[in-house]
């Protein structure tokens, strides 16, 4: 069986349902309990799982953050990134631009746009 893309799974399911299972997915992959978050919780509140669509998203790197944040990026539609002006920052240029800076732990480090936060998933690793 041909695995999916997420141009395939977009014909069969929202964004919102994809957003939802990604997420869902990670935090099972790595044990953590969404229901000890307020926020999460409130995400979650209606959410109901198709593991049909799970088993797909398996195929998907989900290790890291920032593979989530990848992921998430991709199902974003078009319109939507056109519309929103959304520009995504390749993880090798945030990595770059912050190796160069060279912030110490006592500076102040904003991302005025966040975004996904890619400057600052990269700052972390960083640090």
């Amino acid at each position: 069986m041909k695995e999916p893309t997420i141009d395939n799974l977009l014909r069969h399911y929202d964004s919102d349902r994809l957003e939802n299972h990604f997420v869902y997915g990670f935090l099972n992959h790595h044990n953590l309990d969404s229901r000890i978050s307020p926020i999460l919780s409130a995400y979650f509140s209606t959410f109901r799982p198709n593991q049909s669509l799970l088993t797909s998203l398996n195929s998907f790197p989900m290790e890291t953050l920032e593979q989530l944040d990848n992921q998430l990026e991709l199902i974003i539609p078009a319109q939507d990134r056109q519309l929103n002006g959304a520009y995504f920052t390749p993880g090798y240029i945030s990595e770059f631009i912050i190796n160069e800076l060279k912030p110490q732990y006592s500076d102040r480090c904003v991302d005025p746009s966040c975004g996904s936060g890619a400057f600052l998933l990269s700052l972390t690793d960083y640090y």
